[in-house]
């Protein structure tokens, strides 16, 4: 499976308030901030990143070409799948899987492009 991207999905108590810090300290900006999910970005790198959320959701999000493929992949394995392959109304692609030492994973699919400068 080819791998474009991995994100760590931080679960902060305030978004608001890690947001600011890593904006003021480390001058990161804001990539989007999506249903509770935050995303800042290296002004020098935007592929250095990182996503802010109040729940408790996955741990990181692996970027794939094909989430449809991915998703057959893990079903083949008898992997987890703690969320269905969806197709988000954004145009996203996503799944969740579990691993075997209990992390959850996003794995999806979407045009990074669209949310970068």
């Amino acid at each position: 499976m080819k791998v474009t991207a991995i994100v760590p999905n931080l679960r902060v108590d305030s978004t608001d308030a890690t947001r600011d810090f890593l904006i003021e300290f480390l001058g990161l900006r804001m990539g989007f901030d999506h249903r509770g999910v935050v995303n800042l970005r290296s002004r020098e790198n935007p592929l250095a990143q990182v996503q802010l959320s109040q729940d408790d959701g996955p741990a990181i999000s692996i970027h794939v070409p094909d989430a449809r493929e991915a998703y057959e992949e893990a079903k083949f394995r008898d992997y987890d799948i703690a969320y269905p392959l969806t197709h988000e109304p954004d145009g996203r692609v996503r799944f969740f899987v579990r691993a075997p030492g209990g992390m959850l994973i996003n794995i999806i699919e979407h045009d990074d492009s669209a949310h970068l400068p």
